[in-house]
């Protein structure tokens, strides 16, 4: 799946948790690695477009200035060892295993995968996560009927687990943590190993139970919590965890906090604080979801330095925008290059209809003193050597041009250069091999080239995808160009 380039970090941004209990979201200035809370808030209605649309109306937002997440209890996670360590066979692996975790159809669900690790006897561990179709569409929904077009849509528990990720002072980077996320519907366990999601499990509990149902909820509470444990350890996916970390609404589980020890069979529990920031808004509104709402996944979000694995917007959209974006691009490139040329061509036109008026003037003088007429040839013959000249420097804008109509879209330029010798060099690096060899032909093909040769062609590889490096060289070919040939039949002399 196409991945998102991150956005620029020095303007707001807005970041939301978009689920059927309402919307969580809070508004950010400055740099992701010391974030400014500008606002924040809860929105309890399962159809905030409205409310959204204000608020990007009232901070002037642009339509991409959001990062979103879904709930995990919405999605169905599970990791998967695959007989296999190549990221392509792997693909085609859960492209197959994808429908056989849910009883939807292929058309009907969404997934997106993150490569855990690798085993030396061939094996590879794999986070795959499933969304049905119209979930997404609902959240897309949402956000566009606000105005808002999000690259990207993750899960809530990876989106909480870079907030605690944030604030963990392991022993050892290659230690595991189980961090327990406590909403007002459900509770997430998430295992990080080092600092990556690794496992997550939906606890259908959350504080609206557990006050409501008192230490009856609690209990049931406590075996969700149990029987997650023991699927980790079951699956044997990382490490035995060193302890426990409980954040969100953590005010209806403290006091279970020691018994939590005995059903996890870890020997400590800490607590990880709500994000200062957002407590001292809640109090200034007189609010207090922190007692009742996890604020995790926004806060995560808002901490996001890193292009998060898990993508779940589909595929489609993501190509629709970056055709869109292309466009836009070759608009006003287009628009760039016509504006220099007609200025350029103004200038040199001008230029040229002053001088061919002098020579007119200069032949009549000729006509009527034989004397100077020596003199008035030599100037003239002078004057078309400028004219040569001006061709000459026309003429590299002129190649310019044919270079860019005969470009392939697959193909960014990096560099162009015309030696003294009209030896011109061009640089650049393509999406595949086919590219620049279609590239080649395009310019053997083109009677402003000559003897064009490909010096150099390297294949890399960019965050797991092939980018082909490659230089070309040619001549350009001999005689005037298009544009000056037609001026210099004018400025001819009448026999």
């Amino acid at each position: 799946m196409p991945k998102f380039k991150m956005p620029a970090k020095s303007h707001q941004r807005l970041f939301t948790e978009i689920g059927p209990g309402g919307t969580k979201w809070v508004l950010t200035k400055g740099s992701s690695h010391s974030p400014e809370v500008v606002d924040a808030g809860f929105i309890p209605s399962e159809a905030p477009a409205g409310e959204l649309q204000a608020i990007i109306k009232k901070y002037k937002l642009g339509p991409e200035d959001v990062a979103s997440a879904i709930p995990r209890r919405q999605v169905t996670a599970r990791n998967l060892e695959l007989p296999s360590t190549q990221p392509a066979e792997i693909k085609k692996i859960i492209d197959l295993q994808a429908v056989k975790q849910t009883p939807y159809a292929a058309t009907e669900i969404l997934y997106d995968y993150h490569i855990l690790k690798s085993f030396r006897e061939g094996y590879s561990s794999v986070l795959l996560v499933v969304a049905h179709r119209d979930v997404l569409n609902n959240h897309l929904k949402i956000l566009n009927e606000a105005g808002l077009k999000p690259p990207q849509v993750t899960i809530g528990a990876e989106a909480s687990a870079l907030w605690a990720v944030r604030h963990l002072k392991t022993p050892k980077p290659d230690d595991a943590v189980v961090f327990l996320d406590v909403d007002t519907q459900h509770t997430d366990l998430i295992v990080l190993h080092g600092r990556e999601l690794v496992f997550s499990q939906n606890i259908s509990v959350g504080t609206e139970k557990l006050e409501a149902e008192g230490e009856a909820g609690l209990e049931k509470w406590m075996d969700e919590v149990s029987r997650s444990m023991h699927i980790y350890r079951t699956e044997e996916i990382a490490k035995e965890p060193v302890f426990l970390l409980a954040g969100g609404a953590t005010a209806a589980i403290k006091p279970a906090f020691e018994r939590l020890k005995t059903v996890t069979g870890l020997a400590d529990v800490k607590e990880l604080p709500v994000w200062e920031p957002l407590i001292k808004i809640f109090k200034a509104r007189g609010k207090d979801y922190e007692k009742h709402l996890s604020f995790s996944s926004v806060s995560g979000l808002a901490h996001q330095d890193k292009i998060l694995p898990i993508n779940l917007v589909p595929e489609e959209t993501l190509l629709k925008e970056s055709l869109l974006e292309k466009g836009r691009n070759l608009l006003w490139t287009g628009i760039l290059a016509l504006s220099i040329f007609l200025v350029v061509s103004g200038i040199f036109a001008t230029k040229v209809y002053r001088k061919t008026q002098y020579l007119k003037w200069l032949e009549n003088r000729v006509a009527s003193t034989q004397d100077t007429a020596n003199q008035v040839e030599s100037m003239k013959k002078r004057i078309k050597d400028g004219l040569a000249l001006h061709d000459a420097g026309m003429r590299f804008f002129d190649e310019i041009i044919h270079v860019h109509r005969i470009l392939p879209k697959e193909i960014y330029l990096t560099e162009i250069s015309v030696a003294r010798d009209e030896r011109l060099q061009i640089q650049g690096r393509a999406e595949t091999m086919t590219s620049v060899f279609d590239f080649v032909n395009n310019l053997k093909s083109n009677a402003l080239f000559r003897e064009v040769e490909t010096k150099r062609i390297n294949k890399r590889m960019v965050d797991n995808k092939e980018i082909v490096d490659f230089e070309i060289e040619s001549r350009l070919a001999d005689g005037p160009t298009r544009i000056t040939a037609p001026l210099q039949t004018q400025l001819t002399p009448m026999p």
